[in-house]
């Protein structure tokens, strides 16, 4: 179950990432200005125990 809400959750930031593209491309098309939207992604060990050589 929880991997089935880890997927809607990227699938939203995914669609809220292309609309902002899409927003991007639109004031580029304005200002002439670049813009580039970025989604940062952090994941963490379902354990408490974690791999020291994972940090």
């Amino acid at each position: 179950m929880a991997g089935q809400t880890t997927r809607k959750r990227l699938g939203q930031a995914l669609a809220t990432l292309d609309e902002l593209q899409d927003i991007a491309r639109a004031e580029q098309a304005v200002t002439g200005e670049y813009i580039r939207p970025v989604m940062l992604i952090q994941a963490e060990a379902k354990s408490k125990e974690t791999n020291a050589s994972c940090r």
